[in-house]
């Protein structure tokens, strides 16, 4: 790396190691934080959504440093930290509420005054408590200031399209017909950059992504990955290998400025990942070893891609450095279900809002933090065909992994099957855990200690009673 880029690299770093104390260092510990607790801790927040929370977890010890009732049970509710507390929108109340980073109370919730409901609500927080959050909707973005609750919508006529925080926190928009890129200011929505027409008939739209300190703009249809310049300017091209189809696209997460940076491009219909590297000009694709077409948005630290097998409850991870696949992690406790995956630190949480478990993600494995007061051990259920330690639970249906989870009113939750359709008993449908099969009802209750967990790398839930994983 040269002078210059190092010297660029190093500014971003500074600024990004200050974002990281504003938004995630909290001064209240919360009445379960560890007495080994440092008030420099890191800390992030995950849904718990059985019990309508948001955790505060500790990033150094995975202690539950609050539980902050934010919704009820059962709402669809989203968090992003924001300064050193954090921004919940609720999707079913159609509001967004303030944590505050001090007393992690919540605020008042704030109705959004949409003029239908929504359901593809999103939302931005920003490392500064006193900046505007940003709710991102289907034709407008809303800012909400946390200290007087006023709301400013801002129509957008064509409808909003893909959005980003480049490393600078300003919001980037790239509109739906892929021809403007605009900036979010205090007077709203502004023209950053005009683009040229995209190929006519492309299977896949442009994206914008965040690799290190950068800004690219990726074009499958012309096999090209751009940096964007903070003024709009876009730099000469690297080479993208592949014309992939959809837009499971990611940026990578670097942890020194001797780090490579990347764009990656999933393409899970083919099994292919196709990986840039704009600033060493190289290109290629990673064929992969994928068991399912369900898969979210992969993200990047340094040289591991996590991808998320929504399919078959897993985390696959593959070595960027070496080019090929690497570890087939278990994590979900609901075959088929969403689960997230971000990057707080440089360092990968997985989080499922219904299930009894956030984690640490490495490629060294899982680090369960558990969420739920207790977990119920299960037997391997009676239709495991393939001899996984998973089972199947019906066509089309949700599929178990063996968790049952206990809320803290004491009964079972996130039941280990079920349909989103409510064909199949289970946390889709309703219904009791033991509907799945054989259950042993004893519970276990989980404290901090369960960080000593360590998950069974090959699934086999066989050797743990059900459990993908042994407790120490």
């Amino acid at each position: 790396m040269d002078s210059e880029g190092r010297e660029r690299w190093g500014v971003a770093a500074v600024t990004a190691l200050i974002a990281v104390a504003l938004a995630f260092v909290v001064f209240r510990l919360g009445e379960r934080a560890s007495a080994s607790v440092e008030l420099s801790d890191p800390h992030v927040w995950v849904e718990h959504a059985v019990d309508g929370e948001l955790l505060q977890i500790n990033g150094t010890t995975g202690d539950i440093s609050a539980r902050v009732p934010v919704a009820q049970p059962g709402d669809e509710y989203v968090a992003m930290p924001h300064g050193g507390g954090a921004v919940v929108l609720n999707r079913t109340s159609q509001s967004v509420t303030f944590v505050d980073d001090v007393t992690a109370k919540l605020g008042p919730a704030i109705p959004l005054e949409l003029p239908q409901p929504a359901a593809d609500l999103d939302v931005f927080g920003s490392a500064d408590k006193r900046a505007d959050a940003v709710v991102i909707g289907d034709d407008r973005l809303i800012t909400v200031d946390p200290a007087t609750e006023v709301l400013t919508p801002i129509v957008v006529a064509d409808g909003v399209g893909q959005s980003i925080l480049d490393p600078q926190g300003r919001l980037l928009e790239l509109d739906p017909s892929s021809t403007v890129i605009n900036v979010l200011d205090r007077d709203g929505l502004k023209e950053l950059r005009r683009l040229s027409e995209p190929v006519a008939g492309a299977e896949s739209q442009r994206h914008l992504a965040v690799s290190g300190d950068a800004t690219y703009l990726l074009d499958p249809a012309r096999l090209s990955v751009s940096e964007l310049g903070t003024d709009g300017t876009l730099f000469p091209a690297t080479c993208l290998t592949s014309r992939a189809r959809g837009s499971l696209v990611a940026g990578s997460s670097l942890t020194s400025p001797d780090s490579v940076g990347r764009i990656v491009v999933h393409d899970p219909e083919r099994g292919v990942l196709s990986v840039s590297e704009p600033r060493t000009g190289a290109c290629y694709d990673i064929d992969l070893d994928s068991s399912s077409s369900s898969f979210g948005p992969p993200v990047v630290v340094d040289d591991t891609a996590y991808l998320p097998n929504y399919g078959r409850g897993r985390i696959e991870l593959v070595d960027l450095a070496r080019r090929r696949p690497g570890e087939n992690l278990p994590f979900a406790s609901v075959r088929g279900r969403a689960f997230e995956l971000e990057v707080f630190e440089n360092v990968v949480w997985a989080n499922e809002p219904l299930g009894p478990f956030a984690a640490i993600v490495s490629p060294s494995g899982i680090v369960p933090i558990a969420k739920a007061d207790s977990v119920v051990r299960s037997g391997v259920l009676a239709d495991d065909a393939d001899g996984d330690g998973d089972s199947a639970a019906g066509a089309g249906a949700e599929q178990a992994t063996g968790l049952v989870a206990i809320g803290s009113s004491g009964a079972p939750v996130a039941a280990a099957a079920g349909s989103d359709d409510g064909s199949v008993d289970g946390p889709g449908g309703g219904g009791s855990p033991s509907d799945t099969g054989p259950t042993d009802t004893s519970t276990e209750p989980i404290d901090s200690d369960v960080l000593g967990v360590t998950l069974d790398r090959d699934g086999d839930a066989r050797d743990t009673q059900g459990l993908a994983a042994s407790f120490r």
